[in-house]
C-alpha cells in the first residue's frame, strides 16, 4: 500500500483521497472450514494441526499435512488420480482434518469458482504472472473437465470470452506504483479510459490533464464515474451508486467517501458530464448473437 496522500480539496468539495487496494478479508473472521489453498497460504491459515488438500471436482484427497501448512510454502503440483486433473494452489481446496465435510458438486465448486472470480476482480495482470490469458484458460479447462457451468467473464459487463469474441481479459490499472487494478474486457476497458468508438486507448493518456482542467484530481476520478455508469448499464442490481460495493468489486484504491461523492454528485456537474460524453455513452451490451447460437 502506498503512503497516504495529503488532504486535497477540489472544486467538488471532496476531502481526502486515500490510496490503497480494497481491504482483503480478515482471516480471523473466516470460518475454520474449507478454502482455496492459495488463499490459505496468503492468509497464514491452517498452520497448526492436520489439514488435507482436495480436488474440488471429485473430492479426491490429494495431500495431507500432519503439522499444518508449511510456514514457507514453496511448491504444490498434484495430479488427481480420480479425474486426472492437474491441480495447482489456485484450484485446490484445503480443509482441517483428513475428511472433507462438504459435498463435492456444490460447496467445493462454489469455493473455487468464487476465488477465481475474485482473482479477476482484483486484477490478473497482463504483464505479470500468471498472465490473464493463461490463468483464464487454465480455469476454463478445469471447469470443462469437471462439468461446471462456469466461464471467464468480464467483472463489469458479465460477458463471457465467447460472447466477447476474445481469448482473454485485459487489465485496467487504477495505480501503476504500487500496481493495483482489475481485469476488464477490451470494450469496458476502452470505455473506462474514454476511448470508445474507434478512438485509440492512448487518448486515455490525456485523462489526467482533462480531469484537472475540469477541477478533478486525476484520471481515476473520470474512470470511477464511467465505471459507475457502465455498471448501471450492465447490471440491474441497484448497486451503481453504492461506493462501498464498487470499491470492493472493482478493487478501487480510493476512499469510499470520495467514490460516493464522485458517482452521486460530481458526475452531474456540467463540465464533468461534457467530459464523460466526449467519447460517447456506454457502448451497447449485445449478447443476442451468442444466445441465438445456444
Amino acid at each position: 500500500m502506498s503512503k497516504k496522500d495529503p488532504p486535497i480539496f477540489d472544486s467538488t468539495g471532496s476531502a481526502e483521497y486515500a490510496d490503497g487496494p480494497s481491504p482483503r478479508i480478515d482471516p480471523d473472521s473466516l470460518p475454520a472450514s474449507a478454502t482455496v489453498l492459495e488463499a490459505a497460504i496468503e492468509q497464514n491459515r491452517f498452520q497448526d494441526g492436520t489439514c488435507s488438500v482436495y480436488c474440488p471436482g471429485c473430492a479426491e484427497r490429494l495431500k495431507t499435512y500432519s503439522e499444518g501448512l508449511p510456514e514457507v510454502f514453496t511448491h504444490f503440483a498434484e495430479q488427481c488420480d480420480d479425474c486426472g486433473a492437474s491441480i495447482r494452489r489456485w484450484s485446490a481446496v484445503v480443509v482441517p482434518g483428513t475428511s472433507v465435510p462438504l459435498t463435492p458438486h456444490d460447496e467445493l465448486q462454489e469455493i473455487v469458482q468464487s476465488y477465481w472470480e475474485q482473482q479477476f476482480r482484483e486484477g490478473v495482470e497482463t504483464d505479470g504472472l500468471p498472465h490473464t490469458r493463461e490463468f483464464g484458460r487454465e480455469c476454463e479447462q478445469l471447469a470443462d473437465r469437471w462439468g461446471w457451468d462456469w466461464k471467464v467473464s468480464c467483472p463489469l459487463c458479465s460477458r463471457t470470452l465467447e460472447e466477447l469474441g476474445s481469448n482473454h481479459l485485459g487489465y485496467h490499472h487504477w495505480s501503476y506504483e504500487p500496481d493495483i487494478g482489475t481485469s476488464l474486457c477490451i470494450p469496458c476497458h476502452d470505455y473506462i479510459h474514454g476511448a470508445t468508438d474507434g478512438n485509440s486507448r492512448s487518448a486515455a493518456n490525456d485523462q489526467d490533464w482533462r480531469a484537472q482542467q475540469i477541477g478533478l484530481r486525476d484520471f481515476r476520478d473520470l474512470a470511477i464515474i464511467r465505471l459507475s455508469i457502465r455498471h448501471r448499464h450492465a447490471h440491474d442490481d441497484g448497486r451503481a451508486d453504492d461506493a462501498e460495493y464498487l470499491k470492493e468489486r472493482y478493487n478501487i484504491p480510493v476512499a469510499v467517501e470520495r467514490i460516493q461523492t464522485l458517482i452521486t454528485e460530481t458526475r452531474h456537474l456540467e463540465p464533468v458530464e461534457d467530459a464523460i460524453m466526449e467519447f460517447g455513452g456506454s457502448p451497447r451490451i449485445d449478447t443476442s448473437r451468442v444466445r441465438a447460437k445456444r
